[in-house]
């Protein structure tokens, strides 16, 4: 199990959007604008206006929708 946890953790390290010149930090607070409808831990999200995401739940929609459903992300 802890082969696995850390796997997973190494590979959120290295998830970025666009926008960012970095990688996204899981604690911190981003605005997101979204391309297209995207859902993550159950919520489905559409490209209204800007959203608020935690950085760890940018990297699941990131994970389960594809780097291309963010069009920015910016640190808050």
């Amino acid at each position: 199990m802890t082969d696995a946890t850390s796997a997973d953790a190494s590979s959120a390290d290295a998830i970025t959007a666009p926008g960012l010149s970095g990688p996204i930090e899981p604690a911190r607070a981003y605005r997101v604008a979204l391309a297209r409808p995207a859902a993550a831990a159950g919520v489905r999200f559409k490209p209204r206006g800007d959203l608020t995401l935690r950085g760890d739940l940018l990297v699941l929609l990131i994970t389960e929708n594809g780097a291309d459903a963010v069009l920015a992300a910016e640190p808050v």
